[in-house]
Order: C-alpha cells, then sequence, then structure tokens
C-alpha cells in the first residue's frame, strides 16, 4: 500500500488471557502515532506491520513465545504489542501467523519465521526446534522470490516465483499433497499441481486451512479461466468434491467450475487492494473472491461460518448472499470479516467501506456488541473511518483504519444484510431467518431445498439436517410446524415466523407434508422426474419449477415402467398432458400418471384372481 495517511488497529474477540469476550472494537493503545499497513492473526497472537517496515507483535506469552510475544495489559485487560526483534537489517513487506508461529517476507523475497517449532511448521530444517528470535527459511531455491506465504494450524504453503508451490510442516491428512501421508516436512517441498511436468500454471494464490489447501491457478498459455485445486482432510467436504481416495494429492475442484459456469461468474484475477487474498480458508472453509467482489464458499457450514443461512455442510460452492465489491477480507477459525467498497454515488451519504462478519461468535470475534453466532453477513457499524484491511484469528478479529474511529459501548443496534437489503433489526439471527422467509425473492428454491424435508428417504434426510434446524409456524394456514423447503414452495406469501429447534431422526412433525396439499412432497417417481428435467435443460429456474419437454415423455416413462410398457400407455399420456407449448409439469404429470397406473394395476390383480 502507498497510501501515506496514518492508521491504527482495531481489535475485538478473545484479546487477554482471562478469555473474557471483547464483543466490540477497542483501538490498540500500544500503536498510538503508528502507521499500520497490514496485519495478522493466529490463534493467541497477532502481528502488525507498520510502513517503516517494522514488525509488532501481542498476544499470548508462553512456552517458546515468552521473550519474543510479550504482553501488556491496559485498563480495560486488552493487550498491547510490544516491538519485534529486528530482521538482520531486512525490510518486511508482508506479515502471516499460524496457530503458535510467526511469518515475515522481506522486501527481496526471503522468509522469516519464529515461534513453536511443532512438526516442523518452521521450516528451519532442524527437527522440532523452537526459535525465539525471528530466522530466515533457507530451504527455497538460490534467487526465488517468495511472493505470498499462508498459514495452517501446524503447515505452511509458499507461493514461489508466480507459478511454484512449496510446502513445509505436518502431513497426517496429506495437507502438503506429497501424495502420501507423514508426520511431516522439515523443510519446503516444491509440489506439482497438475501429473504434467510441462504443464506450467501461473498461480494466483494460495490457503492453507487447519488440514487442507487450496491453490487458485491458471494455464497462462492457453488462456483459460481460474481453477481451484484442493487437497488434504476431505471431512467436512472442505475439498469441494474431488475424489477423496486420492485426497493426498492436488485435485482440481470442479465443482466450482460447474458453479462459475451456472452464475456466468469468474474467479477475481487479483484483489482490489495490493497484496490482498482472493481465497481463504478457515478450519474447514474456504472463501473465493470473484470478479464482481462476491464471495464462493463451501466446506463446513455448522456455525454458520458459509453465510448461507443455514448450518450445513457444502460440498457445492454458494454464494454468500449480501456481500459484494469486496475490497479485502480474512477467514478465522470459524468465522468471516469482509470489507466492502461503497457505492461513490452514496459516499457522501455512508462510509466509503463497510465491514461484514459472520459465523462463529463465542468470544465475540464478529465485534457485533454480543455473542450470538450469525448464519449471513451483518455489518459492523462500529468503524466511521476508511478500512483499510483486516485479518481474522481463531478467536478474534484486527481491523486496519485510516483515523480513530470508535462507537458507544452502549449502541443498542446492529445493522444485519438480508441479500443486499439492509433494515435496522434486532441482532438476534432467529430475525435474520424471520426475515429471509418473508422476503419474496427468496420463492425460488435453494439447493439442497427441493422437498419436503419430512418426506425424504432416512439417508437423504440425514445429509441435509443438523441438530438444529430452522423451522416456521404459519399463521394463515394454522400450523406450528412447517419445514424450510415447505415455507420456500408451498408458504411463500404466508405471514410466518421463524424459530429453531431440534432435529431428531424419525420425527416427522411438518404440518405442510401431513395436510395432503404439500407441492414439496418427495416420491419416487418425482425424483426421476426431476432428474430428468436437470439432465435436459441448462435452464435453473425450468430445474427448480419442474418443467420437463414432451419429447422427453417416453423416455421418462420407460425409466419409471422398466417392466414394460404398451403404446396405448404412451399415446394416452400424450393425450392427457398435450400442451402448445409442448411441455409437461409436475402436477400435471402426476395427476395423470397416478391414477392411469393405479388403475392398470388393479385391473391386473382382477384379472389375476
Amino acid at each position: 500500500m502507498t497510501d501515506s495517511s496514518i492508521s491504527t488497529v482495531y481489535a475485538w474477540g478473545c484479546l487477554n488471557r482471562r478469555g473474557a469476550a471483547q464483543t466490540y472494537p477497542l483501538q490498540m493503545h500500544g500503536l498510538s502515532g503508528e502507521n499500520a499497513m497490514s496485519c495478522a492473526a493466529g490463534t493467541d497472537h497477532s502481528l502488525v506491520l507498520l510502513s517503516c517496515g517494522a514488525v509488532w507483535v501481542c498476544g499470548q506469552a508462553d512456552d517458546c513465545r515468552s521473550d519474543v510475544l510479550r504482553q501488556g495489559t491496559s485498563d480495560s485487560g486488552m493487550t498491547f504489542p510490544m516491538q519485534q526483534a529486528k530482521f538482520d537489517g531486512a525490510r518486511i513487506s508482508s506479515v502471516a501467523a499460524g496457530d503458535s508461529t510467526s511469518y515475515a517476507i522481506s522486501h527481496c523475497g526471503k522468509v522469516y519465521s519464529w515461534g513453536q517449532g511443532r512438526y516442523a511448521v518452521l521450516g528451519h530444517n532442524d527437527g522440532e526446534q523452537n526459535h525465539i528470535m525471528p530466522a530466515r527459511i533457507r530451504g527455497f531455491p538460490e534467487d526465488s522470490i517468495v511472493r505470498r506465504i499462508t498459514c495452517g494450524r501446524w503447515h505452511c504453503a509458499a507461493l514461489v516465483d508466480r507459478h511454484q508451490v512449496f510446502l513445509w510442516g505436518r502431513n497426517h491428512c496429506g495437507q502438503l499433497g506429497l501424495g502420501f501421508l507423514s508426520r511431516a516436512c522439515v523443510t519446503p517441498v516444491k509440489i506439482l499441481l497438475e501429473p504434467d511436468e510441462d504443464c506450467l500454471l501461473s498461480v494466483r494464490d494460495l490457503a492453507a486451512g487447519e488440514a487442507h489447501t487450496v491453490v487458485i491457478a491458471e494455464a497462462g498459455h492457453a488462456g483459460l479461466d481460474a481453477r481451484a485445486y484442493s487437497w488434504g482432510d476431505p471431512n467436512d467436504s472442505r475439498l469441494g468434491g474431488v475424489d477423496v481416495r486420492l485426497h493426498h494429492s492436488p485435485q482440481l475442484v470442479k465443482t466450482i467450475n460447474h458453479t462459475l459456469e451456472r452464475l456466468r461468474l469468474n474467479i477475481a484475477k487479483e484483489a482490489q487492494q495490493p497484496k490482498n487474498s482472493i481465497v481463504s480458508c478457515g478450519i474447514a472453509h474456504t472463501l473465493v473472491l470473484t470478479t464482481t467482489g462476491q464471495f464462493l464458499a463451501w466446506g463446513c457450514g455448522k456455525y454458520g461460518q458459509l453465510g448461507y443461512g443455514d448450518l450445513w455442510d457444502r460440498e457445492e460452492p454458494v454464494v454468500v448472499p449480501g456481500v459484494h465489491s469486496v475490497l479485502t477480507f480474512a477467514t478465522g477459525n470459524r468465522h468471516n470479516i469482509a470489507v466492502q467498497r461503497v457505492a461513490e454515488a452514496h459516499a457522501a451519504l455512508a462510509k466509503r467501506e463497510t465491514v461484514y462478519a459472520w459465523g462463529s461468535n463465542a468470544f465475540g470475534e464478529l465485534g457485533l456488541g454480543d455473542t450470538n453466532v450469525r448464519l449471513q453477513p451483518a455489518t459492523l457499524c462500529t468503524l466511521n473511518e476508511s478500512i483499510k484491511g483486516c485479518a481474522a484469528g481463531a478467536r478474534h478479529s484486527l481491523v486496519l483504519a485510516r483515523a480513530s474511529s470508535t462507537r458507544s459501548r452502549n449502541a443498542p443496534w446492529n445493522r444485519i444484510s438480508i441479500h443486499g437489503d439492509s433494515e435496522e433489526i434486532s441482532i438476534f439471527h432467529f430475525d435474520v431467518l424471520r426475515n429471509k422467509f418473508k422476503d419474496r425473492r427468496q420463492s425460488h428454491v435453494l439447493p439442497g431445498l427441493r422437498y419436503c424435508l419430512d418426506t425424504l428417504p432416512a439417508d437423504q434426510n440425514a445429509s441435509v439436517r443438523f441438530t438444529y434446524e430452522s423451522v416456521l409456524r404459519c399463521f394463515p394456514c394454522r400450523q406450528s410446524y412447517v419445514c424450510r423447503s415447505c415455507a420456500r414452495r408451498c408458504h411463500t406469501n404466508h405471514n410466518v415466523e421463524a424459530k429453531f429447534v431440534r432435529w431428531m431422526p424419525s420425527c416427522d412433525r411438518c404440518g405442510c407434508a401431513e395436510s395432503g396439499s404439500c407441492s414439496a412432497a418427495w416420491s419416487w417417481e418425482r425424483s426421476i422426474f426431476d432428474n430428468f428435467v436437470t439432465q435436459t435443460t441448462t435452464s435453473p429456474n425450468k430445474v427448480t419449477d419442474g418443467v420437463l419437454d414432451m419429447r422427453h415423455f417416453k423416455e421418462l416413462l420407460q425409466v419409471m415402467h422398466p417392466e414394460g410398457l404398451s403404446e396405448d400407455d404412451i399415446d394416452s399420456g400424450e393425450v392427457a398432458l398435450h400442451s402448445r407449448a409442448g411441455t409437461i409439469t409436475w402436477a400435471a404429470f402426476q395427476k395423470w400418471h397416478n391414477p392411469y397406473f393405479e388403475e392398470i394395476r388393479r385391473a391386473a390383480e382382477v384379472d389375476q384372481t
């Protein structure tokens, strides 16, 4: 960054040894008068890079870090930074933080690391030695330039000379991409994203989660769009639908390509601000920035960290609603922070940048004044000046702002964004769900919500439900329990109220399904019908509405009735379902199909007797 204006750091979350939740931003007093350029957050410590190239560190002081991460507290109990040791005269250009480790890259592309050396995560080829002072990592090729480094819990990945990826540290889940599992790798090792060594890929960015790694790359000579590669721990869908048998090797994430093609999006070529990322990983989830400044998210959704309004794991990427034109963002263990640019036309009425937060909030890491989880992005309205950057640790968050900006501790409201519209409502996240279901624009069926959840087969039911789930009470229909799918398909324009209940298997309670008029009920015939619709049309609207071209009618009947069909059966259906549009809907098909074949079945039973 070349901005010469003075900036400072604000922090919130778990900021001291007592583990108390700091639920709103506080200024880091130890940096008063300094110009912070970037920051990084680890599990219990943070790094701040100043414009002069110095690195300041604050956080928990224990083990090997006692001499380095010296801790001080203000009257409020908040830690403030102490200046870090020198880097052999090198000027630092960027910093990164792992679980109990710290990293810095100099202007000439050399990497320094210090902290706890467990699993050889420091990369010094000295076993698992701890380092209380920064030491240069010498495992990279001579004259190479390290451009970016990212940290998982106990492994690291580095981008060297724009097209080489090096990894080191723990490898118990294959997160190093070596093609096998091992305890650790003590020195940086180059990996190939594609088996063909002649396939030279240009790497745009890379990110590391707790035990997985994601790389965004492109074949520059072919002019192709960017592709995502992932490897490591396959649990919680964090790898995005790759072959789990090869999880220890880099694999192309095909689901993101399908999603980008369907939504007509592309992965961002670079962030809107220098040295910012376009991909970031939490413990088990991943965010990727698109050219429109929106996010694609996949992986674990247990704490709402995918921002999609539910608690499901997602193998296929979803678009995070309500956030666009993102300048910079960061992922913590189970929460996310994003800075969005405000349109110039509204610059006089609103902040130039807006901070969003969502996901887990047990320690106040979202900075929204409470400890309630957020299932969708919520606007942080406490920083009134321009934002330069942000970072997210395990249980805390940091933001760089260009001027002093605070808020009253007793501010009673926050603004929560729902699909791009902001309205002043309670910060309690149940209200987000209630308003989301009331919004008429939610009439379309989201992925995984095509059928009434209480009519799905047991194996499919368990895969889309979690310990707690959102349900609704429909007042016009006098139904006290309506599942999420029926709320979107059958009760879109009704007055409903959202709540959370504990879901247990074999406990069907959806009043819509029991009413006999449910238009979202699952059946094996309907699943076949919808599969035909999906395979024979490219329009997402037609897929969700269940409209099938009449040309596939005969083929559909043959699949549903493998025992055989007569020409009379096909002719009867074509006559009964004839329409000028040449298409049939599921409702019309069901109205003809079920009575017709039920009559044939009864006639066959009579003939047998």
